[in-house]
């Protein structure tokens, strides 16, 4: 779990660097901004993470210092008003942090942001989430950051997904492979987190495709990965997994109606560890999944029946809150 005065330490030597001229390397970039959003991983915690960019932004300030470390620590702020659905606050804090970005790499966080506000938050604007999406990858790349280059591909893979014009379905697949494929060389914990979200959206593209027990295998896939990382305190890498398995459920409905009891009653148990945001769009899938349970399959015996429509009864209940 990372401290917050590990942040300041990193901060002040940052701002120390700047001070006497010395170029800032973008592993260093990439650290903050890990450690930033590492804090702010859940509702919980967005006010203690929220004073904290503050006071970092005040303390940089008053070193004199306006560049990419301040640019950074916005982006990051600009991120936690995004959890908070305040979506004006967070453009207007995502384009202060643009305005005083000089580093490629920090321009390729605040896109990335904007990116991420436009893709999320109503009224959703995909054309220009792709566009942002796009950007920051470009800027990531030139800062030397391909971690972060394929998983801006991947958002824009995903605005694809979500946009569905005619022939988005091919680029949406095109942007997420780019995603996998780096990132499956990356053995580290953020790289394995990035490929399971890569992973994941193959799994909806394949979903949308009729694909499904291919879309089954990447979200199986991804659901280990959030599994084996989620050890001690590295709860952050626990969001999402509810959402997978849900979708796993919903591809597994399509062929096999004893592997989509096993994956629900997991959900099931897990449901607690679901986000707040996510629910909406849980609810629909669990409803499409049932649904569809129902109409391929005829269950063997009573008692599965009123299994399924417990399970039912209390998932759809819990996420319709």
């Amino acid at each position: 779990m990372v401290k917050k005065t590990e942040v300041k330490d990193l901060v002040t030597r940052m701002c120390d660097m700047e001070s006497k001229g010395y170029t800032i390397q973008t592993t260093a970039f990439e650290i903050l901004d890990q450690m930033l959003v590492s804090l702010s991983c859940d509702k919980g915690s967005l006010k203690a993470s929220s004073d904290l960019c503050a006071n970092l932004a005040d303390y940089v300030l008053k070193e004199g210092r306006r560049g990419d470390v301040l640019a950074v620590i916005f982006s990051n702020m600009a991120y936690i008003e995004r959890q908070n659905d305040k979506r004006q606050d967070a453009i207007k804090t995502a384009i202060t942090a643009f305005n005083i970005a000089t580093g490629n790499f920090a321009k390729g966080r605040v896109l990335e942001e904007l990116a991420l506000i436009y893709r999320f938050l109503n009224p959703r604007d995909l054309d220009s989430a792709i566009a942002y999406g796009m950007a920051s990858a470009t800027k990531y790349a030139q800062s030397g950051s391909h971690i972060k280059s394929a998983r801006a591909n991947g958002i824009v893979g995903n605005c694809y997904l979500e946009r569905s014009h005619e022939g988005d379905l091919a680029k949406a697949e095109l942007y997420l492979q780019v995603d996998l494929d780096f990132n499956c060389k990356d053995e580290s914990g953020r790289g394995k987190f990035s490929e399971g979200n890569a992973r994941h959206g193959l799994g909806k593209l394949y979903l949308a495709q009729g694909k499904y027990e291919k879309a089954f295998e990447q979200f199986n896939a991804a659901l280990e990965m959030y599994r084996t990382l989620a050890t001690g305190e590295k709860k952050e890498f626990l969001r999402g997994t509810v959402t997978l398995l849900i979708y796993a459920a919903c591809a597994a409905s399509h062929f096999d109606y004893e592997k989509t009891l096993v994956v629900l009653e997991e959900a099931d148990k897990r449901k607690e560890d679901s986000h707040e945001g996510d629910k909406p769009i849980i609810h629909d899938v669990l409803q499409t999944t049932f649904d569809t349970l129902n109409r391929t399959f005829v269950p063997r015996d009573l008692k599965t029946i009123v299994e399924v429509n417990k399970i039912r009864r209390d998932m759809l209940e819990h996420y319709s809150k």
